[in-house]
């Protein structure tokens, strides 16, 4: 672990002492550590440090490492609740994939790995209410062919009647006696007097 001894000017802003620097963060790290503004603290050279920055700066070393350390072991543990939670959530996608049906799987299919079950759960709902839709609309299309037909066949019905009423009439004319020439000038005849 490498402590800032003397301040100087890095690549993100100054530098204060007691802060902590990695190897990566400069660029002229080498030169830095020759010129003894960067230690190396370990475990061996740890109370001489500690009591020099103690003595010098007014800054207690041993409790910034011990600060150091907790905060990577938060991260750390952060990070393995994360790793954890993200296989939790991708055990629980691929339950869920398992469950969907086929037709809603195929959409699926398009998605990255990564797509998370918040995602998979809205695709799965707008399927099914895509479904859901086509059925009621096939429904109505059914309803409305049936009483289509059933109008159709009330009318070929009415047209019958109609028909069959008309033929009645045409014989029941048909039956009557006609009039003569003879019957219709008496009945004209009839009327004038």
């Amino acid at each position: 672990m490498y402590v800032v001894r003397r301040a100087f000017r890095g690549p993100n802003g100054p530098m204060s002492v007691g802060s902590f620097v990695e190897p990566a963060d400069l660029r002229r790290f080498r030169y830095h550590l020759q010129e003894k503004h960067i230690v190396e603290v370990n475990e061996q050279n740890l109370e001489q440090y500690a009591s020099l920055f103690k003595r010098r700066f007014n800054i207690d070393l041993v409790g910034l490492i011990a600060e150091k350390q907790a905060t990577e072991e938060a991260e750390a543990k952060a990070a393995e609740e994360v790793v954890k939670a993200e296989a939790e959530a991708k055990a629980v996608l691929a339950n869920r994939m398992e469950q969907i049906p086929r037709h809603i799987a195929l959409e699926l299919f398009t998605f990255a790995e990564d797509a998370s079950i918040e995602v998979v759960e809205q695709v799965v709902a707008e399927a099914e209410a895509k479904a859901a839709e086509e059925a009621a609309k096939a429904e109505a299309e059914a309803k409305a062919a049936e009483e289509a037909a059933k109008a159709e066949a009330e009318v070929k019905a009415a047209e019958e009647a109609a028909k069959a009423e008309a033929e009645a009439k045409a014989a029941e004319e048909a039956a009557k006696p006609k009039a003569t020439a003879k019957t219709t000038a008496k009945a004209v005849t009839t009327k004038t007097e």
